[in-house]
């Protein structure tokens, strides 16, 4: 269990316990404090790419735990905006993904991405290198 967070306190602490408990994961904690003091961006990454399940209120927590197709749960944080995740969860179809508040997690759900993934991942790459080439232009 990877736990990317960016506000800290004990009912966060709590909720992750239970899912990292409930799923029998050890809790592993990424945050901007360890990556700038301990890891590294190759490591942090690693992290990533390696965890069996991610607890997130970070856009970026999100994005590479998609990037790495892992089953992963995101709070709201309204302090840091909401408009970048709603076009994730209209983009990939997570919309399970996004939990309001505690009360919200079902530990019975896998909350693995769509099967769609690769081919949305595609048409989006797609997207993006025809605007960029259009521009370019």
């Amino acid at each position: 269990l990877q736990v990317i967070i960016a506000r800290y306190g004990e009912k966060i602490d709590e909720f992750v316990d239970t899912i990292a408990n409930s799923r029998g994961l050890k809790r592993t904690e990424l945050n901007n404090i360890t990556l700038r003091e301990n890891l590294g961006i190759e490591k942090w990454l690693a992290e990533m790419s390696s965890a069996e399940f991610i607890v997130t209120d970070s856009f970026h927590g999100c994005v590479f735990s998609i990037i790495f197709r892992k089953p992963f749960v995101f709070l709201n944080n309204d302090e840091r905006g909401n408009a970048r995740f709603d076009s994730l969860v209209n983009t990939f179809g997570i919309k399970e993904n996004r939990l309001n508040d505690f009360s919200q997690y079902n530990n019975s759900k896998s909350y693995s991405l769509p099967e769609n993934i690769d081919s949305t991942m595609k048409s989006m790459q797609k997207r993006s290198m025809d605007f960029l080439l259009m521009t370019l232009n």
